[in-house]
């Protein structure tokens, strides 16, 4: 497996129900709540990858063999995400990746719809060490609240979200977006951006060290 569940607990409460019939495919379809708490997970390497206090899923039914899930509601309390990319600029994620197995691309895309989403408390942890010197930034805080998530082509969603991080910055995102293709018309506020922060990504680009807070505002 690409990912090592370290520690976890999985409970819920769940109808399941199979059909078969001569001229139809098989369905198996299952139904109601399950809730992941305390999990952490390191990737092939080791490394964190993802830590969860505790994830609650309202699922209003989800045909296995289809592949289709939809689920009445998704909350999330304290998810950290831990991103890193090397000095020769692989990501931490790719690692993850296997080999593609035979017929994978002929595979029918699963269709998932998610009608309310939650997320408070969350972190992210980002480091850097391609640009010289390197880059670390912390987010904080992370509250996401969405409305209509589907990978139905086409189909986009409402969604607000928001950051804070360890040097006093801030940041909000709101609009809408589709997955599939991946689309968005949002607004973005960015306030008290910590330049020296980032000065390894903008060298390239000037004679000497940067400093000072700068506010951004957007739209994308």
């Amino acid at each position: 497996l690409p990912v090592r569940v370290e520690s976890g607990h999985l409970s819920g409460r769940m109808a399941v129900s199979y059909r078969a019939a001569q001229e139809e495919d098989p369905e198996l379809a299952l139904s109601g709540s399950v809730t992941v708490a305390d999990m952490k997970v390191a990737d092939r390497t080791g490394a964190p990858f993802l830590a969860l206090a505790r994830l609650d899923a309202e699922i209003t039914r989800a045909r296995l063999f289809a592949g289709e899930f939809d689920l009445s509601s998704l909350s999330s309390d304290g998810l950290a995400v831990f991103l890193s990319r090397d000095k020769k600029g692989v990501w931490s994620h790719s690692r993850l990746a296997g080999g593609t197995p035979p017929g994978a691309s002929s595979r029918r895309r699963a269709l998932v719809t998610v009608a309310e989403t939650r997320l408070r408390n969350g972190r992210l942890h980002f480091r850097d060490s391609l640009p010289p010197g390197g880059f670390a930034a912390d987010l904080e805080g992370i509250e996401l609240d969405m409305q209509g998530y589907s990978t139905s082509p086409g189909k986009r969603a409402h969604y607000a979200l928001s950051f804070k991080t360890a040097r006093g910055e801030s940041g909000s995102l709101k609009g809408e977006f589709s997955p599939l293709p991946l689309a968005t018309s949002s607004s973005i506020e960015l306030s008290g951006m910590a330049m020296e922060a980032y000065y390894p990504y903008l060298a390239p680009f000037l004679r000497g060290n940067v400093t000072g807070r700068l506010d951004v505002a957007a739209q994308l």
